[in-house]
């Protein structure tokens, strides 16, 4: 057998190595893990209203800046 063959075979039997090692390694990994998903937060004034005077005057009592914009009020644009 010349220098070459010798080599050939060698590399042959490490790449059939490798690929069984990678076979293994594939089949150890971990499937992906557990990730619950996210529970949403119950809506506390859903089903909730009030009467037309009532709503009105919620609305021109508070004036904060941060709550001028209501796009949870399902009102109409004359109360406020």
């Amino acid at each position: 057998m010349s220098e070459y063959e010798d080599l050939a075979r060698r590399v042959a039997a490490l790449e059939a190595e490798l690929a069984e090692a990678k076979r293994t390694l594939e089949a150890s990994k971990p499937k992906e893990p557990f990730v619950p998903k996210p529970i949403p937060k119950p809506d506390w004034t859903e089903g909730m209203s009030m009467s037309g005077p009532a709503h009105e005057t919620y609305h021109r009592s508070d004036k904060s800046p941060r709550t001028e914009v209501r796009p949870q009020c399902i009102c109409t644009q004359s109360l406020l």
